[in-house]
């Protein structure tokens, strides 16, 4: 019933039921990891009681967003209690890991069906999560926890050659369609502001 395995599920789903002798298209798109933090038991315990976790990272600049004015949880800054910070973080590399178990699922499905190695497929976020970093949660900052996020490609066999290559410049989403268009050897419009990758 989580929201996660819902949606491999239903990619899956679609999988099973497509036209096989038609291409596709799937975007299977997640909304954990994000708040609220509420990975299935069994991932959160992977976590809870870890004590390698990273702490936050704080500054003498961030103690101006210290104080809390009320204990809601829709409080975008302010310390908590340490404990209350680590579970929080607990619970969301626990959404991260149950995120990665869905997608594995998927891959797997494509091996099986021999369609793996002829798909190009594009694994991004639109954001981080502060997760107490300079006493801030959530999103909206351009800070690292925030703003640096993966972008990962996989091309299909036929394009790979043996090396793989790191971009030194940011990238974002905004090169993910001009990606897709090059991979398919179509014309990127003028008007894109986004790169292939």
């Amino acid at each position: 019933y989580h929201p996660s395995n819902w949606t491999a599920n239903e990619c899956l789903n679609f999988l099973n039921k497509r036209d096989p002798s038609k291409p596709f298209f799937l975007k299977m798109s997640f909304a954990r990891p994000h708040s609220p933090y509420d990975p299935s038991q069994y991932f959160f315990d992977m976590y809870k009681e870890r004590n390698d976790l990273p702490t936050p990272f704080t500054s003498q600049w961030s103690e101006e967003y210290a104080d809390v004015d009320d204990n809601s949880i829709l409080t975008w800054h302010g310390k908590r209690p340490m404990q209350q910070i680590m579970r929080a973080r607990a619970a969301y590399y626990g959404s991260v890991t149950q995120t990665d178990y869905q997608i594995a699922k998927l891959l797997t499905t494509l091996n099986k069906a021999k369609l793996l190695d002829e798909m190009l497929i594009i694994f991004t976020s639109d954001h981080g999560d502060m997760l107490g970093d300079h006493n801030l949660w959530r999103k909206t900052y351009a800070y690292e926890s925030s703003a640096h996020i993966p972008m990962l490609l996989r091309l299909p066999k036929d394009m790979r050659n043996n090396t793989v290559r790191e971009s030194d410049r940011p990238v974002m989403l905004r090169d993910v369609m001009p990606t897709i268009l090059d991979a398919l050897g179509l014309a990127i419009p003028d008007s894109v502001d986004g790169l292939s990758l």
